[in-house]
């Protein structure tokens, strides 16, 4: 019966199908797709694939691939990243996507911040990217407040966040590098100190009544109990 439709009005039925191969795609049919796909129906069009990755159907995707179509656009992973679908940016990091600049870090970092959500694609994007630079650091931790991403920066980018902190009275990022993260260089120690020092005597008092306690800081309060004994000296 097909044969004979097709036969009669093959263009009638090309334009029936390729409506149906629509449909599929939009609902991730891929059974649908290998059935029309015998008919030599062809996408004309990549935008299936970007909707694919928006909403995060990785089977799909996986059957464009062994289908033999070009999920090759340079902004597939950047558009996946945007709609937080971290098992397609897993799947175009395992077929030659690569997170190759600290633009798609933000993008992460500004979409996760836009939707109030948790953030496991900017946690992939940060572990699998280049190294954080400060103003990234900085625009991640102080302007997005995903605090947490400070232990994938450097210790001297840490630094800078810690003095930043201080110096807008910013105590749960203080808190939160100091206490989760360590500093070992004698230099940084000695600038944060100094910064604290400084600081308004009521962010002095909160930093000797919550951080006494914190292992991470040790450092810092034992310096100044041996300062106070040379001073009674």
């Amino acid at each position: 019966m097909l044969q004979t439709v097709f036969e009669l009005r093959p263009y009638f039925l090309h334009d029936c199908l390729r409506c149906l191969a629509k449909i599929a795609c939009s609902v991730g049919n891929t059974a649908i797709l290998d059935w029309v796909s015998q008919f030599g129906i062809e996408l004309r069009s990549t935008q299936p694939i970007r909707e694919a990755v928006s909403r995060g159907d990785v089977k799909l995707l996986q059957w464009f691939f062994e289908n033999e179509f070009e999920v090759t656009n340079p902004k597939l992973l950047e558009l996946a990243v945007q709609g937080s679908q971290l098992e397609v940016v897993r799947w175009l990091s395992t077929h030659g996507y690569t997170v190759n600049s600290l633009a798609l870090t933000r993008i992460a970092g500004e979409e996760m911040y836009s939707r109030y959500t948790d953030t496991p694609v900017l946690r992939w994007v940060v572990e699998n990217g280049p190294p954080l630079d400060l103003p990234t650091a900085t625009a991640l931790v102080l302007e997005y407040r995903h605090i947490e991403i400070a232990w994938w920066a450097s210790e001297d980018i840490r630094k800078h966040l810690v003095l930043k902190a201080l110096e807008t009275d910013d105590r749960r990022v203080v808190w939160w590098n100091l206490a989760r993260t360590h500093f070992q260089d004698e230099g940084t120690q000695q600038s944060i100190r100094e910064a604290i020092q400084c600081c308004q005597g009521y962010t002095k008092q909160w930093f000797e009544k919550n951080m006494r306690e914190v292992v991470g800081c040790s450092w810092y309060f034992l310096t100044s109990i041996h300062q106070a004994l040379r001073g009674v000296r």
